[in-house]
């Protein structure tokens, strides 16, 4: 039998509790008196993901044709918690019949230009019934900021089913400031009547609409046409008239002014691929714009001389990668992305 040090053993242990302390189970019932509330009267109220308003009873967010096997995402609005709150609680209406046999709850907040999400518990079987409430401990890398809940439903059972929840409230307070629109994929492909645009959102709040632009050298852009903003998952949109070699983004513009922009698209005959760009988010973060990378992609940050600084594997299907580069000095940085497909690209970037 081999013999295992205790020095070794003492950090096993460790990592154990650990990780199972970011993945703690969630806590039930919970009590609280202020917060956030929604009834779905008449619309969603910030809601997205796989749950859309539906005007069944009084007002519900619910999701269709849901199958066995599959997961369902709740994202909530923006949030921010009290400054004497050591929990996040909260509470919901659930009906429908499709079984839910597990769900993660997780924090997703913005940070360096970028998204992040963080553990913040667990459960098992979810049964149906009114004012259910749940609580669990504040990770503390979102204390003090803006934040929405991720709730990421497993589903079991035969054929196709609904889910719906109601009433939902929490101990959050909403915030004046919201969390910038989260594009998923964007994609641009040439189509018998066109280039065919198609966007997927993760995200939307305070969104009042989308501009398709597009650009003949990359650099100046010109816009096509807006789709107003509905709280769906998915947006869509034809060029009828393309350009031999268009450059195509989405700028996702607020009530309040405020915008960003989705990946560049690069359309020339019958080929597309993303625009592979690189920027400082801030002094140390890097992030790379990318084609959706399959299993196994990776992006390396060397020196000029060549010298190593990062080497991470790039989640799978992401267009976006964030690489922290704090130990690179000031000076010029070589960014190389490969996809296991064949696809590489390399971008030369200063960091000051």
């Amino acid at each position: 039998m081999r013999r295992i040090s205790t020095p070794v053993l003492c950090i096993a242990l460790l990592f154990s509790i650990s990780f199972q302390s970011a993945i703690a189970q969630c806590g039930s019932p919970a009590t609280f008196t202020t917060g956030a509330s929604y009834n779905f009267n008449t619309t969603a109220e910030g809601f997205t993901g796989d749950f859309a308003y539906s005007s069944g009873g009084s007002g519900q967010l619910q999701s269709s044709s849901v199958s066995a096997g599959t997961t369902k995402e709740l994202v909530t609005p923006t949030f921010q918690l009290p400054a004497i709150a050591t929990t996040i609680a909260w509470g919901f209406d659930l009906a429908g019949n499709a079984a839910i046999t597990s769900y993660t709850v997780e924090a997703e907040y913005f940070a360096n230009n970028s998204f992040s999400r963080v553990a913040v518990c667990s459960g098992t079987t979810l049964t149906n019934g009114t004012n259910q409430t749940f609580s669990a401990p504040i990770p503390a890398i979102i204390s003090g900021k803006l934040f929405r809940l991720v709730f990421t439903f497993t589903i079991s059972g035969p054929g196709s089913n609904t889910k719906t929840i109601d009433n939902f409230s929490t101990n959050a307070m909403n915030s004046q400031t919201v969390l910038p629109v989260k594009f998923g994929a964007f994609t641009a492909r040439p189509a018998t009547s066109g280039v065919q645009l198609n966007w997927t959102i993760d995200a939307e709040e305070n969104t009042s609409g989308y501009q398709v632009e597009r650009s003949a050298d990359g650099r100046n852009y010109t816009s096509l046409a807006t789709v107003t903003a509905t709280g769906a998952r998915s947006y869509a949109h034809i060029d009828t008239k393309p350009l031999a070699e268009g450059y195509y983004r989405i700028k996702a513009v607020d009530f309040d002014g405020k915008f960003g922009y989705s990946t560049v698209v690069r359309v020339k005959g019958n080929e597309s691929a993303v625009v592979v760009k690189a920027f400082m988010s801030n002094q140390n973060q890097l992030t790379i714009q990318h084609d959706a990378a399959p299993v196994g992609s990776r992006i390396s940050v060397t020196t000029a001389d060549g010298r190593l600084i990062r080497n991470v594997a790039v989640a799978n299907g992401a267009q976006q990668t964030s690489v922290d580069v704090s130990t690179a000095k000031a000076g010029l940085l070589i960014v190389r992305f490969e996809a296991t497909n064949g696809q590489a690209e390399t971008i030369k970037i200063v960091k000051q």
